[in-house]
């Protein structure tokens, strides 16, 4: 153990960094377990109270992770152990977003040492510091292997983090100080927020109460939230979206960061099909780094309001298709997306919702087993049975 006191770095970094390799020594070897925390009256209720921001606020704008009088490692070791017997995913994901900031603003570009001691040791890197390095007008200070950079990089999904649009030598991926920090605190990021798969722990007796009021802070502001959005999803009919919007909407209903390209799509995408600057902000208020004045500007300009006046239309498919994992045309249910039919194939999201609002307008849709009934066809009818299940829809159609 004396070994041990001599080589650790100093408290001073283990609360800068609480989520590394030496933290997690220093704990362990300390025997520090939640039980232990437990007792520290005072430490749970800070703990508690930081997420009980996170539940009713959570933007990462205006919540830090500092704390008074305590030391962070504390505080992060009790936060994540009360955020796995939560088990609420868009708490792991404000939580995420907020320690990303925080681990990005404590990496100075003067703190080397700190930045190679967490790639190597935390992260397993193979990292090297290498004397600067211009190329095309661009310094680069760091290379990095391939394989570690696309692993934290790809979820980024941002066309200067892509692979190809950066410097490649045998390979080693050349970056610059504030692009290294960058990857270090989204690989916190996704980390922290990968925990939230795992299965939630027991709840300890002493704190069942406090986290039980956590819990219908979130279910309020859950609620909350889909009563303001749903004139929205029923007057532009959510079923006419395509399985991409879809798929992008329900990662913001559980408060999963959109990263700058999902958020574009959607944005894009709802504007062309008659949303307003207002309604289009109002569905982006769940994220974990919302800012109302950044993002109503950023809409704006989308909508040609300001800025140069162009009013962006939709990416394509073949755009979409080339962020990692936000096409999903093998969920769509009428198998549009997936077809060869040059007739039925679909090379916008816009197109898939207009086809969707006819089909929608000329049919009606059986709410037991699904099956449409052309309007048509049923206009002079008394009585209306679904064909498929047998079920009465005369009140349906007089609705």
């Amino acid at each position: 153990m004396e070994s041990f006191f001599i080589k650790r770095p100093p408290i001073s970094f283990i609360n800068k960094f609480p989520f590394t390799k030496e933290a997690k020594d220093y704990v362990r070897i300390m025997e520090i377990t939640p039980d232990n925390l437990l007792r520290d009256k005072y430490l749970i209720n800070e703990c508690l109270s930081f997420i009980k921001k996170l539940a009713s606020d959570g933007h990462s704008s205006v919540i830090n992770f500092e704390f008074h009088n305590i030391d962070n490692w504390k505080c992060y070791a009790l936060i994540n152990y009360f955020l796995y017997c939560i088990g609420e995913p868009i708490l792991w994901s404000r939580f995420a977003e907020i320690m990303r900031q925080n681990i990005e603003k404590e990496l100075g570009d003067k703190d080397l040492g700190n930045i190679i001691r967490i790639a190597k040791n935390t992260f397993q890197w193979e990292i090297e510091k290498i004397k600067p390095l211009i190329i095309r007008k661009l310094s680069f200070d760091w290379r990095l292997k391939w394989y570690n950079y696309i692993n934290v990089a790809s979820t980024i999904m941002d066309e200067s983090w892509k692979l190809v649009n950066n410097y490649i030598d045998n390979g080693w991926v050349f970056l610059s100080t504030p692009k290294i920090r960058r990857l270090i605190a989204q690989k916190v990021r996704n980390d922290v927020f990968n925990k939230s798969k795992e299965i939630p722990k027991s709840i300890p007796a002493d704190v069942a109460s406090m986290i039980s009021e956590i819990k219908s802070i979130v279910k309020e502001v859950k609620d909350k939230y889909e009563k303001s959005n749903i004139f929205i999803t029923s007057e532009r009919r959510k079923e006419a979206y395509p399985p991409c919007i879809n798929h992008l909407l329900n990662k913001i209903k559980s408060g999963m960061n959109l990263a700058h390209y999902e958020r574009l799509i959607l944005v894009f995408f709802l504007l062309n099909i008659g949303f307003t600057v207002d309604e289009v902000l109002k569905i982006f208020k769940l994220q974990p780094d919302f800012n109302e004045e950044k993002t109503k500007y950023y809409i704006k300009h989308a909508a040609g309001n300001i800025g140069g006046r162009t009013r962006y239309k939709p990416y394509n498919c073949i755009k979409i298709q080339s962020f990692e994992g936000i096409c999903k045309k093998n969920d769509d249910p009428k198998k549009w997306c997936t077809s060869l039919d040059p007739k039925k194939q679909i090379k916008n999201p816009i197109v898939y919702y207009s086809r969707m609002v006819w089909l929608i307008s000329k049919f009606i849709q059986c709410p037991k087993c699904g099956y449409r009934l052309s309007k048509d066809k049923i206009s002079n009818a008394k009585n209306i049975i679904c064909p498929n299940c047998n079920e009465d829809l005369t009140d349906l159609i007089q609705k």
